[in-house]
């Protein structure tokens, strides 16, 4: 995370429309999210249910990248990285889990309001939970680089 940047130099990069509207399709996807997690939770989810869960995570990091929001795109990598691996979690483990994503879905919200109103604001200690969380559950997927696509189209 580069804590280097502060609230002046963020808005360089992010335009308030675009964090208006990242603000708005999130919350769409927070409430589809936040449905679906009281399911999984409760074990009462299908694989369809699993596979939306993971689509929104996939949703939310790509969104938060294309928007440039930088702290957020890191958070939302490893949730949809973990999301991957919630059908495969012990009932014990998972209320856990879910809650910190809860609480990610918050810090989100927080931060991109933070955004609007010119004062950044991020939740270290859940950006570590995710962490620990991904670390755990050895959620890490191998992503390919640019170099490595453009080499691909190399003839």
């Amino acid at each position: 995370m580069d804590d280097s940047l502060d609230t002046s130099q963020q808005k360089v990069f992010l335009s308030e429309d675009y964090l208006i509207d990242f603000q708005d399709d999130s919350e769409q996807i927070f409430v589809k999210a936040e449905n679906l997690l009281v399911k999984i939770e409760k074990k009462e989810c299908g694989e369809d249910d699993y596979a939306e869960f993971t689509y929104l995570m996939n949703r939310l990091k790509g969104d938060a990248f294309v928007t440039g929001i930088v702290w957020v795109s890191e958070l939302a990598s490893l949730m949809d990285d973990v999301s991957m691996k919630l059908k495969d979690l012990e009932h014990i483990r998972l209320p856990h889990v879910v809650e910190v994503y809860f609480r990610c879905f918050d810090a989100i919200r927080t931060h991109v309001q933070g955004l609007i109103e010119d004062r950044v604001e991020t939740d270290d200690k859940v950006l570590k939970d995710m962490k620990t969380i991904h670390v755990a559950l050895k959620a890490e997927r191998k992503r390919i680089d640019q170099k490595s696509i453009d080499e691909m189209f190399e003839t």
